[in-house]
């Protein structure tokens, strides 16, 4: 059974020129396959969600290396 395929949607950055709120901060979407909303909220969180649930994403990938016994991951944006 193929796995289902997420999409990363409405990518966007949002600034705040006044400086009373954290400045220039990139939110998106991402979309399950049925195309329903999953999350929305900053592309950061969501690139973390991707990699801790282990969703597969078009034009997303996640990686994993050992670097001094610990384990890093890299989370590139392929497609973007």
């Amino acid at each position: 059974m193929p796995k289902e395929i997420y999409k990363l949607t409405n990518i966007h950055m949002e600034g705040n020129e006044h400086g009373q709120l954290r400045k220039d901060i990139i939110y998106a979407e991402l979309r399950s396959p049925d195309g329903s909303l999953a999350i929305s909220a900053t592309l950061e969180y969501i690139l973390a969600k991707i990699r801790d649930r282990n969703l597969t994403v078009a034009g997303v990938s996640v990686d994993w290396k050992d670097a001094r016994g610990a384990k890093c991951s890299k989370v590139s944006l392929n497609k973007y």
